[in-house]
């Protein structure tokens, strides 16, 4: 391992176990913030469009922590590629598809929220339902790329585990979690965007669906950053390369 590989591997492990972070918090503040009876409803979009705070904490923080998970699937197309180049390569092109498309979604619409939530407060009463109807209706676009992010999510999930499968480095046990994570977004995604186009707030399974992406981001953030510190030649890194190549 060189130093540029294991500088890459050093800021993808943290850039993970950072993106991870960031989502429990903005999430959880974001929580607190909206009542889980209120989501989607009028009084949701009016608590969004009054709070500037609270349109930053979900418009900032999270496609924020979403950018910062790309150098975490660059770092495990470098541990992976000589263990199994076909699915590596396709899970960590699908897992930066993903999580670019939740950033520059989210991104891109903090400028017309926070204009709309200037206009709204400089509204009539009269009129406010009208501000209220185009939050919801942005809204309602950006929620449409949430099934791409998912599926590719779900191809990266699944490839990288069966990588990690075939990797001495991971063994089994890294490869085995990121399978069932991916099987666990396949079950519980469609009945959880059923819940959000019928308008309904299920705790339960909004945690189901974006739990198993935080905890993906932690685990595997953690063990790409402690393989950094594996010397060249020693258990870990190098003998998984080794032994594919041999393969």
């Amino acid at each position: 391992m060189d130093k540029g590989e294991r500088r890459l591997l050093q800021v993808g492990g943290v850039g993970g176990m950072l993106a991870g972070i960031m989502l429990i918090l903005a999430y959880g503040l974001l929580t607190l913030g909206y009542p889980p009876q209120t989501c989607c409803s009028e009084e949701f979009f009016r608590q969004a469009l009054r709070s500037t705070a609270l349109l930053v904490l979900f418009n900032i923080p999270i496609p924020s922590a979403w950018a910062l998970s790309i150098p975490l699937f660059l770092a495990l197309y470098t541990s992976l590629r000589k263990t199994s180049v076909r699915y590596t390569l396709l899970g960590c092109v699908s897992g930066v598809i993903a999580v670019s498309i939740a950033s520059i979604n989210l991104f891109a619409s903090i400028p017309l929220k926070l204009a709309l939530a200037e206009l709204y407060s400089k509204t009539a009463d009269a009129d406010k339902k009208t501000v209220i109807g185009v939050a919801e209706a942005i809204s309602s676009s950006s929620a449409a790329s949430l099934p791409l992010f998912f599926l590719f999510l779900i191809i990266a999930f699944l490839a990288i585990g069966a990588a990690m499968g075939r990797s001495s480095t991971f063994r089994k046990g890294y490869g085995w979690l990121s399978i069932v994570l991916g099987i666990i977004l396949v079950v519980f995604l469609p009945l959880a965007g059923l819940l959000m186009f019928l308008h309904l707030w299920v705790p339960q399974f909004f945690a189901l669906v974006i739990i198993p992406p935080i905890l993906w981001l932690i685990l595997v953030g953690f063990k790409i950053y402690r393989l950094s510190n594996v010397q060249v030649g020693s258990a870990g890194f190098e003998p998984a390369i080794t032994s594919a190549q041999g393969s």
